[in-house]
């Protein structure tokens, strides 16, 4: 097997992805057991309940909770989850472009929906979609958190300036998505306002560096 290899095996779940293929139903992964169950709530149709059961009870692998699945099933599988002592396996992705459509939002989309529907705090939905990935997908150490000596990968947002929010934190519990306005990539300014989110209320101001034009 490719795990006794040392490689990290992922695994698609749920309905056919292509004509002429197969369903993979969790009988399949819980024979498979790959680290991790990609788009475990559908790509774009789901595992049944007893199954997502099954998989989050019987096995360590991560949970990816996709923008182009069911959002139905990404709240049953975060509720579960958390139920379970589990919240840390899962991992948000988008899985675009698909036949959903090319979304450059998708995963800050799934941060918003999982915030405002699922009764996680704002904070909890952004690990879950940072160093949970990084750390499924076993990147450098330090990838995706927030620690001294930990790559200085930032996004500087805000709550958009026609929200009812006051910070960007409680936008994303609203469902409202931020407003981006500086990206920080190891700890240089790559990259100014985004030409996908709303304006921020308040805008990075940026001295004495040469920024990029707005990025996506």
């Amino acid at each position: 097997r490719a795990q006794k290899h040392g490689l990290c095996v992922m695994s698609h779940s749920g309905g056919t992805s292509i004509p002429g293929s197969s369903p993979i139903s969790h009988e399949v992964l819980l024979h498979l057991l790959p680290d991790v169950c990609g788009h475990v709530n559908g790509g774009t149709t789901s595992l049944d309940e007893a199954g997502i059961d099954r998989i989050i009870r019987e096995t360590t692998m991560a949970l990816q909770v996709v923008q182009a699945g069911n959002l139905r099933a990404a709240l049953y599988i975060v509720k579960r989850a958390l139920e379970a002592g589990a919240l840390g396996r899962v991992c948000v992705a988008s899985d675009t472009p698909t036949g959903t459509g090319v979304m450059p939002m998708g995963v800050m989309k799934s941060v918003c929906e999982l915030a405002s529907l699922g009764d996680l705090a704002p904070e909890i939905v952004i690990a879950l979609a940072t160093g949970s990935n990084a750390r499924a997908f076993r990147l450098a150490a330090g990838t995706g958190t927030l620690a001294v000596g930990a790559p200085a990968d930032l996004v500087v947002c805000d709550a958009p300036s026609a929200s009812l929010a006051s910070d960007a934190l409680s936008a994303i519990a609203r469902g409202d998505i931020p407003g981006i306005s500086c990206v920080v990539i190891d700890g240089q300014v790559r990259v100014g306002r985004s030409r996908n989110t709303p304006l921020a209320n308040r805008l990075a101001t940026i001295t004495g560096a040469a920024v990029a034009g707005g990025g996506h």
